[in-house]
């Protein structure tokens, strides 16, 4: 390893300080607060441009673990309020549920049931995630942000049955379904939305990398094994993705006014 290479990570080694997260003086408050950002989620998808692209929002309950809060089916995104958000048990049949795309409210059901660490789940068809998901391929390791989802990401396809989601997913972070667009769960909402636009963001960057190497008859060139881990080890937790997602919370938060807590 060059000494260049060596001091650089040297310097790189103090720990990362992010912002302090709220704290909560009772179950009921925390309960408030998840579905207000769950809520605002809904927004920062339609500020992404994802307005028409199937997405659905779903949080897990912080007083109850067995019951979820999914965004309403024949509900513009970004007009989604706190109050309109359905609750949903993990026991019930998502065929029967009213006012919930069965398909979508099945795949987040398997997820929060199988992966009890799990608190937000984002599903998705948005253009290059949809683009790229026809590969039935992982995103490569062709830039930084990409190490975030280092071994992370897995491949479904979008015949496969909901009941297998989870299994696709394993402890990962996200899923790209083929034909079809992409799934991210996560410890927190805030996670989960970063996970979801980054994922978007890398799908668009290799389309792009990959047409042009092509055109040159070459490929793109990917980041070493050891760089991936060893990015993946500083930014790939929890609180690096919770920190990536607050500039679009507090862009919502200016632009409604509160509206989406109602």
């Amino acid at each position: 390893m060059s000494a260049a290479k060596t001091s650089q990570r040297e310097r790189v080694q103090k720990p990362i300080r992010y912002p302090s997260k709220p704290i909560f003086h009772s179950a009921d408050e925390e309960v408030a607060f998840r579905k207000g950002r769950a809520a605002a989620a809904c927004r920062v998808m339609v500020d992404e441009g994802f307005e028409h692209c199937s997405v659905v929002v779903s949080i897990r309950d912080a007083l109850d673990p067995t019951r979820i809060w999914i965004s309403p089916r024949h509900r513009a995104l970004g007009l989604v309020k706190q109050s309109e958000l359905l609750p949903v048990k993990l026991v019930e049949d998502a065929h029967e549920t009213e006012g919930v795309d069965p398909s979508a409210l099945a795949n987040h059901l398997s997820i929060y049931s199988a992966r009890p660490d799990v608190n937000a789940v984002i599903q998705g068809a948005t253009p290059f995630a949809r683009a790229f998901s026809t590969h039935g391929r992982p995103i490569g390791m062709f830039c930084q942000d990409a190490c975030i989802f280092y071994r992370q990401v897995s491949v479904m396809s979008s015949s496969t049955d909901s009941h297998s989601v989870s299994a696709a997913l394993g402890l990962g972070k996200a899923l790209l379904v083929t034909n079809w667009g992409q799934m991210v769960a996560s410890v927190s909402i805030e996670s989960a939305v970063s996970y979801f636009i980054r994922i978007e963001n890398l799908c668009k960057a290799q389309v792009y990398a990959e047409a042009a190497a092509r055109g040159r008859g070459e490929k793109p060139v990917t980041i070493g094994d050891e760089e991936c881990r060893f990015t993946w080890e500083k930014t790939g937790d929890e609180a690096h993705g919770s920190a990536l997602a607050l500039p679009y919370f507090a862009r919502v938060e200016r632009q409604s006014a509160g509206s989406h807590l109602q």
